[in-house]
């Protein structure tokens, strides 16, 4: 059959093809069937190439983009550099992304003709022409060399600076020299910038001279990459950076530090510590810069420096711990070759680097052949909460003796996540390890508080006796959390908690007496009973509300120091015998009772008059073995005993004088008349006291006859009320019938 025209590949790509028409080699040998696949698809493939080229080196004259995008695709696929002038002419189209796929294909295509022209697109308008430009030139090589050199003279600074910077890139030593000279004047600021960068990616020696000149060019528009250039260009730079850290001007020496830092080598290390000692602040800063760049190798000479005494001492500190995990090995090397000299150091640092120094001291703590346990103990306990973890792991290994470090370790550090693997071993079977963690948690403090009371009552936790000494070593930082489960419904919890508190003393006293005004009334009340069984160590502190008067625990404070018994508590308590709370003064008469003080009979005798107290007044003068001096005092006195044994005729007297003061005395001395009369006579006095009411009467005596709580009383009382202040009456009617509080 004759083919037409377009069918069957074109002669050259027959020829390239001719060997798919060849008989194998091995023809005697049958072919896989994978092979023969392959090989005939790959030759039906070729048949159409030629004539697919061609259709598409026409379309590239389309007036559509996206087809003249698809033509350049594919003529790049072929990599025949016949279609090398088709796709040129594509450089020059007038959008963008068709330039752009051109570039594409002269790259796949790979010939050097290819170079110009691509030198050409490097002041191209469009960014990503000029990006696949840059890179389709690099991908030549040493091919591009001879054209980029040429084109550092081209009339287009923009071309200038994009050649050398790939001059640059392509690493070719023959560009050395052209780069040098467009480092020069009179090449543009940034072309001189380019060729600073380039000289420096190129790294050759040759390159060391021309840059370091321009060191000291204050005018040179490259300064500030000429450092970074001459890092680049590594040890060969090295010899006159140093020579330059001694210059007169500042910004060389800088530059020169910033340079050695990044190449890194160990023979700029003794010139920058040096510096690091400079009394100039940017300088020093300047070498502390450069050392933590040069890293590793500084540390030891760093640690030299910070183990001596002077200025500089706290930059090499500050450097080290800017250095941070790659400098740990080394610096625990320095240690463990001389301790004494480098702990201090070493502590300093270390906690400041955290984990990975933290991991590297357990390590050498942890290792059997440790000779300095205790000096890598204290590094743990100085580096904190990044240690824990490794603490931990001890606490619950099998080696007893650095469990039994770990311990004391953590109880000090006071972290709380060592507080569970502690109670472990506080309930473990290892009598030296329960002690030692028991200490522990005493050391550790507010911390392990809330553990150890949650067992205090807990029946399956074995070791209570040890959780209550622990408490009660810990003392004032277990006091508050004691005092918080005194409410609790578990008797057994607030009988253990209350004995622990009592057994504390001084140091639970604060948080006590802090509680006497909780808004829970069953802690008040335990606090108070806690503060009486502590006793004398208390006195001071419960004192010291009764003379402030506080007006929220003085009642209180008053009921304890009589219920303890301390006759330093007198001076207090008769200061506040006459306190306007008659609870106050209910309790200072029942405390001075119990204390059996002399000096507090005037206090006494004085309450003998208060209807309120008066019997506990008489009761305790008479334990006193005191007596009446005058008929007043005989009278009240009498009056208050509840076995006075009051004849006829002095009855007759008591009651002629107690009606006189009755009539003539100031309301308190009515009052306390009021009462001692109800006290000898009882209710045949009510009648006679009513009658008094109707001519004396007044908004007090009227409350005083109310609050007697005896019934004819009572109503005389209310009835003058409504008939002569009906509005004190009736604006609150049940308080006139509350009774007195004691």
């Amino acid at each position: 059959m004759k083919k037409g025209r377009g069918s069957g590949p074109g002669k050259g790509c027959q020829r390239r093809h001719r060997a798919c028409f060849k008989k194998p080699p091995f023809s005697g040998i049958p072919l896989f069937p994978g092979v023969f696949l392959f090989c005939l698809s790959h030759f039906l493939g070729m048949q159409g190439c030629a004539p697919v080229a061609r259709r598409a080196v026409l379309k590239l004259r389309d007036p559509d983009p996206e087809v003249r995008m698809a033509a350049a695709q594919t003529l790049g696929k072929t990599r025949d550099p016949r279609w090398m002038a088709a796709l040129k002419a594509l450089l020059t189209d007038p959008d963008p992304e068709v330039v752009q796929s051109g570039i594409a294909a002269l790259e796949k295509i790979g010939d050097p003709q290819a170079v110009g022209s691509l030198i050409s697109l490097l002041n191209h308008r469009d960014p990503g022409v000029r990006y696949l430009a840059e890179k389709a030139l690099l991908g030549f090589g040493p091919e591009a060399v001879s054209p980029l050199i040429a084109s550092l003279a081209h009339p287009d600074v923009h071309i200038q600076e994009a050649s050398a910077r790939i001059l640059g890139k392509i690493k070719d030593p023959s560009a050395v020299f052209p780069l040098i000279a467009a480092f020069q004047a009179p090449f543009a600021d940034r072309v001189r910038i380019a060729a600073a960068v380039a000289l420096g990616d190129l790294g050759d020696a040759r390159a060391v001279a021309p840059l370091m000149e321009a060191l000291y060019e204050k005018t040179s528009p490259a300064l500030h990459e000429v450092p970074r250039a001459l890092a680049k260009l590594g040890a060969c730079a090295v010899s006159p950076l140093i020579q330059a850290l001694g210059d007169a001007d500042g910004q060389v020496s800088r530059m020169a530090m910033a340079a050695l830092g990044e190449i890194g080598d160990a023979r700029a290390i003794p010139p920058l510590i040096g510096r690091l000692k400079s009394d100039a602040p940017f300088m020093s800063r300047a070498a502390a810069d450069a050392l933590v760049e040069i890293g590793e190798a500084s540390v030891l000479p760093l640690m030299s420096v910070a183990s001596e005494k002077g200025k500089a001492r706290q930059r090499a500190l500050d450097t080290l711990i800017r250095i941070g995990a790659d400098g740990v090995a080394p610096l625990l090397e320095g240690l463990q070759s001389d301790p004494a000299r480098y702990e201090a150091v070493a502590l300093a640092v270390l906690p400041e680097i955290g984990t990975p120094a933290a991991e590297a001291v357990a390590a050498l703590w942890k290792a059997p052949d440790s000779s300095g346990n205790d000096l890598w103990g204290r590094l743990l306990l100085a580096m904190g909460p990044p240690a824990v973890p490794f603490l931990v792991e001890a606490l619950k290994g099998r080696d007893l003796h650095l469990a039994l470090q770990g311990a004391r370790i953590l109880g000090k550090m006071g972290d709380e996540r060592g507080v569970a693997p502690l109670m472990e071993a506080l309930a473990s079977d290892e009598p030296v390890l329960q002690a030692v963690s028991a200490k522990a948690l005493a050391d550790m403090g507010e911390p392990a508080v809330s553990a150890l009371v949650s067992v205090l009552a807990d029946p399956e936790f074995s070791a209570q006796g040890m959780v209550r000494a622990v408490l009660k070593e810990m003392g004032a930082p277990a006091a508050e959390p004691l005092i918080r489960v005194l409410n609790s419904d578990d008797a057994l919890l607030v009988k253990r908690a209350a004995a622990i508190l009592v057994e504390m003393e001084s140091a639970a006293v604060p948080a006590l007496i802090r509680h006497l005004s909780d808004p829970d009334l069953a802690v008040q009340r335990h606090c108070a009973e806690i503060l009486v069984e502590i006793g004398a160590p208390a006195v001071s502190y419960v004192t010291e509300i009764v003379d402030r008067a506080d007006p929220g625990r003085l009642w209180l404070a008053v009921k304890i120091l009589g219920e303890m018994g301390d006759p330093r508590a007198v001076e207090a308590l008769t200061a506040v015998s006459d306190h306007p709370d008659p609870k106050v003064r209910y309790f200072v008469v029942e405390a001075l009772g119990r204390l059996r003080d002399p000096a507090a009979i005037p206090v006494l005798v004085a309450a003998l008059k208060d209807p309120r107290m008066k019997f506990h007044a008489a009761a305790a003068l008479a334990g006193l073995g005191w007596r009446p001096k005058t008929p007043s005092e005989r009278l009240y006195f009498t009056s208050a005993s509840k076995d006075g044994g009051i004849s006829a005729s002095q009855k007759a007297a008591f009651r002629a004088r107690l009606w006189s003061d009755l009539e003539k005395k100031p309301f308190p001395e009515k009052a306390c008349a009021f009462h001692a009369l109800l006290n000898l006579f009882g209710e045949p006095v009510a009648s006679e006291l009513a009658r008094f009411l109707e001519r004396q009467g007044s908004l007090k005596m009227a409350r005083l006859f109310i609050e007697s709580g005896l019934g004819p009383l009572v109503e005389s009382g209310l009835d003058w009320l409504a008939r002569n202040i009906p509005q004190a009456f009736y604006d609150d009617p049940e308080a006139w019938l509350r009774p007195l509080a004691p």
